[in-house]
């Protein structure tokens, strides 16, 4: 597993060296939505955030900003965009599965195209449920396993490998203890920086974490 990690962590290292933003500075359009239609307080965790745009929006929007990722220049450039903003955010690199964080201690949790290794996944999953508070928002954004040629031709710089993706019934089977407010499948049209362009197919879900 320690391969894996390594490998992922040197190829977002090179993805994000550019001065260039990959996905651009701007939030996701769904986490966007999210936060504007459902006004979560208090904590939330970003696993896989990249270069910060997602963060920074959030603590823009009142949240207090816990943030990590593999690569440290994605963190500089968080940090960077964060200064830019006038926000504080705390970002940390490291494994999330070796991270210590304490169980019922996060408010909100955002997975916005992280797509964890399918052998770890599930695992990935549990923890975030674990560190979530009871009545805690969880929101995904991610591809789909159906997803279309034009997109995967650009994705596949940064996935790889297409059975990362996410179905309906994965996290139907990942997260069982919460109540389903949104989850779809749907076709959108992405403008996300350079990687991220194009007519996509992704599962959107939105959920929170049952008594």
């Amino acid at each position: 597993m320690e391969k894996i990690v390594n490998k992922i962590t040197q190829k977002w290292d090179s993805i994000y060296k550019s001065n260039n933003y990959a996905f651009g500075t701007t939030p996701n359009v769904y986490f966007k939505l999210f936060l504007n239609k459902y006004k979560p307080s208090g904590d939330i965790i970003l696993p896989g955030d990249g270069e910060g745009r997602n963060s920074v929006f959030a603590a823009k929007f009142g949240l207090k900003v816990f943030a990590f990722d593999l690569s440290i220049q994605g963190k500089e450039k968080a940090l960077r965009l964060a200064e830019r903003n006038k926000v504080d955010i705390q970002y940390e690199i490291g494994d999330f599965l070796k991270m210590e964080i304490k169980e019922n201690s996060f408010d909100v949790a955002a997975l916005i195209y992280t797509h964890f290794h399918p052998k770890i996944r599930s695992a990935y999953h549990q923890k975030i449920s674990n560190i979530l508070k009871i009545n805690g928002w969880l929101i995904i954004e991610g591809f789909s396993i159906n997803n279309p040629n034009t997109i995967k031709q650009d994705s596949e710089v940064c996935y790889e490998n297409f059975s990362k993706f996410y179905s309906i019934d994965d996290i139907k089977k990942d997260f069982p203890n919460f109540d389903i407010f949104e989850l779809n499948e749907e076709k959108i049209e992405l403008h996300e920086g350079i990687y991220h362009k194009g007519t996509a197919s992704v599962i959107r879900y939105v959920g929170k974490k049952k008594v």
